[in-house]
């Protein structure tokens, strides 16, 4: 009984994995749209591999579940890509692979959906699958943290974490520096020679916050606006950016 029940229970592993990636992806503003269409996906897909171990196993509701995970992993995966940390000369890769997800997942939703689908479209989505896994592949290692951005000819130190604003990870240069995505500035520094240490002494916020490791001990915290101390080093960290309230249009 239990080995032919390992399709099922496999696929329900992976359903939890992806819902775990897409409740994260809530967090980003830029994402939430698809997260929430993914986890709709999810739990009907849930339900239906559920219907499958509950009751006696139809074949068309085996398809319905199959391809209600591919759909899942489909927005999964465009979530993932879209929050995912890019260099700045290389974020032009985000929009081949965010639609390709998409296309990917969808074409294996028809595969699976079909009793015997055609050779032609069994191709397609094999292709597409193919370059799927090629970004699950070279997209994290492009964008593995260096420690540093290049501004010019300058290796400029740099701390990783998701934008305030549209929620993309970003390699924040020491200083001044704009989101990859949204272009959102925010000033960043550390250590003991502060560039604007007047000026932020006065705009502390315990509101929104970034979440990172101290350039000292490399404990991850969230740091609000302003200057703070490390609790555990107690390297002085200065942060800034602009909130833009954004209200009803007259």
């Amino acid at each position: 009984m239990m080995p032919a029940m390992l399709p099922e229970l496999g696929s329900l592993v992976l359903l939890s994995i992806m819902t775990w990636i897409l409740l994260r992806g809530l967090g980003a503003r830029r994402a939430r749209n698809f997260a929430v269409l993914g986890l709709v996906f999810a739990g009907l897909s849930c339900g239906a591999w559920l219907s499958v171990l509950a009751m006696e196993p139809l074949d068309w509701v085996r398809r319905v579940a199959g391809s209600l995970t591919a759909l899942t992993a489909g927005q999964t995966q465009l979530v993932w890509v879209s929050t995912l940390a890019l260099p700045r000369n290389k974020v032009w890769l985000r929009v081949l692979a965010a639609p390709l997800s998409v296309w990917a997942g969808t074409s294996l939703a028809f595969v699976l959906m079909q009793p015997e689908p055609a050779a032609w479209l069994i191709g397609m989505t094999q292709a597409l699958c193919a370059l799927c896994v090629l970004a699950w592949v070279f997209l994290p290692w492009i964008g593995r943290e260096r420690g540093s951005v290049a501004i010019g000819s300058r290796a400029v130190p740099s701390l990783r974490s998701a934008c305030p604003r549209c929620g993309t990870r970003v390699d924040w240069a020491k200083g001044l520096y704009a989101c990859t995505d949204c272009g959102l500035f925010v000033h960043l520094d550390w250590g003991q020679d502060p560039q604007v240490r007047d000026a932020l002494k006065q705009q502390q916020d315990q509101g929104r916050t970034m979440r990172f490791a101290c350039p000292g001990c490399d404990k991850v915290r969230d740091w609000a606006r302003g200057e703070h101390h490390c609790s555990h080093c107690q390297t002085p960290v200065r942060l800034h950016w602009n909130e833009h309230k954004q209200g009803p249009k007259p």
